[in-house]
C-alpha cells in the first residue's frame, strides 16, 4: 500500500495533520469481542488444567455463545436497513429524504443488540472505504452513557468518531455538539448506531429529554452531510415519538421496528427455530417438540426471545453432556451413534441453575395443568419473603405535642 500523503490526513481544530484511520478495523467484525491477551493467557491455563470432559463442555459453550440463531426478525431489520442505506446512496441522484433514523425497540433480552451486531457485521455498506481524502470508517457504534447528560452524550459520540475528549474538558454543551457534527463530517461517518438510548429518560426534566430530541434532529440535518442513525433501546424509548409528549418532527424523520415479546401465537415459529437449534447441535427434540411445550418455555422466559434461544441451546448442551458422561462412566459399549434426545428434564436442569428453583417451583417439572400457576420469579419471591422486614423508625413527636 502506498504511503499516505498530506491529502490522506486531516487536521481538526488544532490545525495539525493527523493520520486518518487505516484498515485494521476490517479484520475485526463488529459481532466479535476482542479479549485482552493476558486474559486469554490466564484462561488458557485454567482450560489446560481441566479434565477432558469439562474441556468438551467449554469448547461447545464457546461455539454456542458465538453462534447466532437467525429468525424472521432479521429479515425485518435487514429490510429497514436497506431503506436506510438506499436513502444515503440516493444523494447521488438528487438527494436523500428526511427519514434518516431507525428506532429499534425491544425488551431486555429480546435479542435486539445481538441482532443489530450481526446485521452490522454482514453489511457491505457499513465497511470502511478508501476515498480520495483517505480511509473512512463510515460506521460507528456507541452506547448512550448512564446517567445521560448532554456533555456526556456528546463526549461519548466524539470518542466513537475517533476524537477523544476528556469528560472534564472545558467545553460548553453547544461547543461539544458543534464539534461532534464537525467530526462526523471530517471522519466521514455516514451511519451511527447509538444503543441503550432509553437512558435519556433518566433525565430529570422534560426539557432535558427535549434537548436530546433536538440534538438527534440536529445530527440528522448536518448541511451537505446526511447522517443516518440507528437508535435502539427498551420500549420506553417510544416516548420519544409518542404523539402526546413526543417529538412530531423526530417521528416524521424515523422508521420504527418493535421486537415485541413472544406469545403463544408465536409457538409455531419458535418450534421451527428450536428445530434448527437442535439440528445445529446434533441432537433431537422429543416431548419438547409441541406447541404446548413452546407455550411453557415462552411463559418461563417472560416472552424474551433471547432468553428462549439461550435455553434451547443450553438444553441441547445439557443433553449432550449427559450422553458424554454415560459413555465416559460406562463399562459397557454405549452406542455412540445413538441419537441424543432433548427432553423436559434437560430444560428443567437449565431452569433450575438459572433461577434457583426447587422442584416444586420448576415450571418444566410441573404437570400440564399446573405450570401456568407457578411464577417464573417463585424462587426469588420466596427468598425475598424470608428476609427480615425493615423496622419502622420511631415517629418523631411534633414540637409542642404533649
Amino acid at each position: 500500500m502506498a504511503a499516505e500523503t498530506d491529502e490522506d490526513k486531516i487536521g481538526p481544530d488544532t490545525g495539525k495533520p493527523q493520520p486518518f484511520p487505516t484498515p485494521p478495523w476490517e479484520s475485526i467484525a463488529d459481532n466479535q469481542v476482542v479479549h485482552d491477551p493476558i486474559f486469554l493467557e490466564l484462561v488458557q491455563g485454567m482450560y489446560a488444567s481441566m479434565p477432558p470432559k469439562r474441556q468438551m463442555q467449554i469448547k461447545r459453550l464457546g461455539e454456542q455463545n458465538f453462534e447466532y440463531v437467525r429468525s424472521s426478525r432479521d429479515k425485518l431489520l435487514s429490510k429497514i436497513t436497506d431503506k436506510l442505506c438506499n436513502n444515503a446512496a440516493s444523494a447521488l441522484f438528487g438527494g436523500s429524504e428526511k427519514r434518516r433514523a431507525v428506532f429499534v425497540l425491544g425488551e431486555s433480552d429480546s435479542g435486539k443488540t445481538r441482532a443489530l451486531r450481526e446485521l452490522v457485521a454482514r453489511r457491505e455498506e457499513f465497511k470502511p472505504r478508501r476515498t480520495s481524502a483517505g480511509w473512512a470508517k463510515t460506521f460507528v457504534h456507541w452506547e448512550a452513557p448512564k446517567p445521560l447528560t448532554m456533555k456526556g452524550f456528546a463526549t461519548k459520540g466524539l470518542w466513537a468518531c475517533g476524537y477523544p475528549v476528556e469528560p472534564n474538558a472545558r467545553y460548553t454543551e453547544q461547543e461539544l455538539f458543534d464539534l461532534l457534527k464537525t467530526q462526523i463530517r471530517e471522519k466521514r461517518i455516514i451511519f451511527m448506531w447509538i444503543d441503550e438510548m432509553q437512558h435519556v429518560f433518566n433525565s430529570k426534566t422534560n426539557a432535558e429529554v427535549q434537548n436530546v430530541s433536538d440534538i438527534i434532529k440536529s445530527l440528522l440535518q448536518i448541511p451537505g452531510w446526511p447522517l443516518h442513525m440507528i437508535l435502539s433501546g427498551v420500549p420506553t424509548l417510544a416516548n420519544f415519538l409518542a404523539p402526546e409528549d413526543g417529538d412530531r418532527q423526530l417521528r416524521n424523520r424515523s422508521y420504527l421496528v418493535h421486537l415485541s415479546k413472544m406469545t403463544a401465537s408465536n409457538s409455531e415459529m419458535m418450534l421451527r427455530l428450536q428445530e434448527r437449534v437442535m439440528e445445529k447441535a446434533g441432537v433431537q427434540a422429543s416431548e419438547t417438540n409441541t406447541p404446548a411445550f413452546m407455550e411453557r418455555l415462552t411463559y418461563a422466559s417472560f416472552g424474551a426471545f433471547g432468553t428462549m434461544v439461550k435455553r434451547m441451546q443450553a438444553a441441547a448442551s445439557e443433553a449432550l453432556f449427559e450422553a458424554e458422561m454415560a459413555r465416559f462412566g460406562s463399562t459397557d459399549n454405549v452406542e455412540e451413534t445413538a441419537p441424543v434426545v432433548v427432553g423436559l428434564k434437560h430444560y428443567a436442569t437449565v431452569y433450575e441453575l438459572e433461577t434457583g428453583s426447587t422442584a416444586a417451583q420448576n415450571i418444566f417439572l410441573a404437570g400440564v395443568n399446573e405450570w401456568s400457576s407457578i411464577s417464573p420469579l417463585a424462587a426469588i419471591d420466596e427468598i425475598r419473603d424470608g428476609l427480615p422486614k425493615p423496622k419502622e423508625g420511631r415517629r418523631q413527636r411534633k414540637k409542642g405535642a404533649e
